[in-house]
């Protein structure tokens, strides 16, 4: 995702099955219905077991429920690739590219 995100600066192009559960799947040898499922649950487990400082450092700001899996996704990508969040201040008003 960071990478279609780098090339394109857009999330427009990214089908999750496609950009992310289909290769995961492959690599770890597992269907892709198992893998989306258990990308599903890692990201609740984050979520609702996690270090909410850190999950509001990665998103930009503390959210009031837990945002789909396609943003999660997302939201990490962003912070991996820019090492701010999406929605944080730094990524709103400086010269990062909006993505959604």
């Amino acid at each position: 995702v960071c990478q279609i995100l780098k090339e394109t600066g857009s999330v427009d192009g990214i089908n999750m099955i496609e950009s992310v559960y289909r290769p995961v799947a492959e690599r770890f040898g597992k269907k892709v219905a198992t893998t989306s499922r258990k990308i599903y649950r890692a990201i609740d487990c984050c979520w609702s077991k996690g270090d909410k400082e850190v999950i509001n450092q990665i998103i930009g700001k503390p959210l009031p429920q837990k945002p789909p899996s396609r943003e999660f996704i997302l939201y990490c990508a962003y912070y991996l690739c820019y090492g701010v969040g999406y929605l944080s201040e730094e990524a709103r008003h400086g010269n990062l590219p909006m993505i959604f």
